[in-house]
């Protein structure tokens, strides 16, 4: 039998509104970030394929990131890159979820047989380095950013913790 630890209300309700503070901040820096991508033409301070004569230089008022070999401003390519980087993010996370939803209820509703070859199918998945796998996967597919999404989907799923718990409740 395990000791349980009583904490005075206001221990409870302090820890409590930390909790909820850091809730919070977090989702407003996700807000940020997101409002950032979706309006980084307009933020951007320089047309990020713009090159100016200024190359590599260190950082700056001018140019808060500095600039690349070729002289374009890092600050904005970092901005008009977060909308790629964000929505192939979410795009991944869309297809695992779908992919694994499908997946389970199928495997929970048919059991038997057909349950025994999706876990063979995703234990074929698991036994290869996730990158490798992926990159196996997307030089099969000719390159290009949905393809590497589509690459990624696959060794991006349910670790083997994950899987192993299902089998055992299941």
């Amino acid at each position: 039998m395990t000791a349980q630890i009583i904490m005075p209300d206001a221990v409870q309700r302090r820890r409590k509104i930390r909790q909820r503070w850091g809730f919070y901040a977090i989702a407003a820096l996700a807000a940020l970030v997101c409002l950032t991508a979706l309006f980084s033409e307009w933020i951007a301070p320089y047309d990020p394929n713009a090159q100016i004569f200024a190359s590599l230089s260190p950082p700056s008022w001018e140019h808060w990131a500095g600039t690349d070999r070729y002289g374009r401003d890092l600050f904005s390519r970092i901005l008009v890159g977060l909308r790629t980087s964000i929505s192939a993010t979410l795009s991944l996370v869309f297809i695992i979820m779908t992919t694994g939803t499908i997946v389970g209820m199928i495997c929970g509703y048919r059991g038997g047989y057909v349950d025994t070859i999706m876990m063979r199918i995703s234990d074929v998945c698991l036994a290869f380095p996730g990158l490798v796998f992926a990159l196996a996967i997307a030089a099969l597919l000719n390159g290009g950013l949905i393809n590497a999404v589509f690459a990624l989907a696959p060794s991006a799923g349910p670790s083997t913790h994950e899987l192993r718990a299902v089998r055992r409740c299941g």
